[in-house]
């Protein structure tokens, strides 16, 4: 498939914001199947000196689909613009099926692969865009969002590298969010707007969001408090003589992005399971040096409720033992390759960088502690991975950040 203009200065992304000339504009453009014409329910002639289908089958091919451009696409005044196949490719910004596989002379193959979804009045999305995708050797930052946001389908750090994690990382998020049969692995406009989605989707709300404040302020028994994410103190400091991050005195300033994006991709793999689990809350989220020995912005407790028969079994609801073997589920559920590839106690492997879980022997009985405290410390545990708010929890949207990559 291509898209052409009669100016090759114009050839795309260049030339799209110009007015009625150049290449067709990005945005979403609709197929609907009431739009197709031929070329034959005209005749020859009427079709071909009669001007409605100028120049004839050279220029047009037998078939084409009139596009409607979405309110929200900047379509620069084209309203002429069409899905067409034919021998020229001197089509004005039109959008042009060149290859043996889609070609237009042969009505069942287009139906097949164009209108086949919505015959009966409907219509089909279509996304036009110039942007970069990004795969397998690529890095940038861009590469370290997508490992953040897809943390949550195969674990891992920030890292900028798009490497065989990440890769794998895109395939489950494919196959399991987006219903991909074959997936590639290949970040491009409809894997990030997909990406995009599920983070509007399964989302971390205000309410939720003041959970993982600290909770210092609330308490007399201490008198070195915070504002929620620590007062950035005791950097490079350690508790014992040891300099593992266990014993890492610093108040990092916030909660790490991908333990957070990894919490929210658990939410769509529990709700996958027959019986339903869903996050009901943190118990525990930043907690600073004046608060605790733990924590500071590198973990979080999370309790979680599940579904039986359809009904929500809630908290209060619940015995000790009952909210124990919700937790042990989840824990679970963590472990799996496609969801957070977690270990149990910061057991690591020797590459270390996984999520960790903490069992219920070290004291996480009712609820999940999940935590990124093994993570390099000089590479994915800089002060920018950790945030105070849902903006920057959320960035911005991966859509637009591939779309300013053109």
């Amino acid at each position: 498939m291509g898209h052409f203009t009669n100016t090759p200065d114009l050839q795309p992304p260049l030339g799209q914001d110009e007015v009625n000339e150049g290449p067709i504009p990005e945005g979403i453009w609709w197929l609907k199947r009431d739009n197709l014409q031929c070329i034959d329910d005209l005749g020859f002639w009427r079709g071909t000196f009669g001007g409605t289908w100028p120049g004839g089958v050279k220029r047009w091919g037998r078939y084409r689909l009139w596009l409607e451009h979405d309110p929200e696409t900047k379509n620069q005044g084209r309203t002429n613009l069409c899905v067409l196949g034919n021998e020229s490719r001197n089509t004005g910004g039109n959008i042009h099926i060149f290859d043996s596989e889609t070609d237009f002379t042969d009505m069942e193959v287009f139906k097949k692969n164009f209108v086949k979804r919505v015959e009966i009045g409907g219509r089909l999305k279509m996304r036009v865009n110039y942007a970069k995708s990004y795969k397998k050797g690529d890095t940038g930052k861009i590469v370290e969002e997508i490992n953040i946001r897809l943390a949550g389908f195969g674990g891992g750090v920030p890292s900028d590298v798009f490497d065989d994690l990440t890769e794998t990382k895109v395939k489950n998020f494919e196959k399991l969010y987006m219903k991909r049969g074959n997936p590639k692995g290949i970040v491009d406009m409809a894997v990030a707007e997909a990406i995009d989605e599920f983070g509007e989707e399964y989302v971390i709300d205000e309410d939720m969001f003041r959970q993982l404040k600290c909770k210092c302020e609330s308490r007399s028994d201490i008198s070195v408090k915070c504002a929620g994410f620590g007062n950035g103190k005791f950097k490079n400091e350690f508790s014992q003589a040891s300099t593992a991050e266990a014993f890492h005195r610093y108040e990092y300033p916030g909660i790490h992005r991908s333990l957070l994006w990894a919490i929210r991709g658990l939410d769509y793999h529990l709700w996958q399971e027959d019986e339903k689990i869903e996050r009901f809350g943190f118990s525990s989220g930043y907690r600073c040096y004046g608060s605790t020995v733990n924590h500071r912005g590198k973990a979080v407790d999370i309790i979680y409720r599940n579904q039986i028969n359809g009904q929500w079994i809630n908290r209060d609801q619940q015995s000790s033992a009952d909210r124990q073997i919700v937790a042990e589920q989840v824990r679970t559920i963590c472990q799996k390759s496609e969801v957070l590839n977690a270990t149990i106690d910061w057991i690591m492997p020797a590459s270390k960088d996984r999520f960790s879980l903490e069992s219920v022997e070290m004291g996480a009985t009712t609820w999940v502690h999940v935590d990124v405290r093994e993570f390099d410390r000089s590479k994915y545990l800089d002060d920018r991975f950790f945030c105070k708010n849902l903006t920057e929890i959320n960035g911005e949207k991966l859509i637009l950040l591939l779309q300013k990559e053109v």
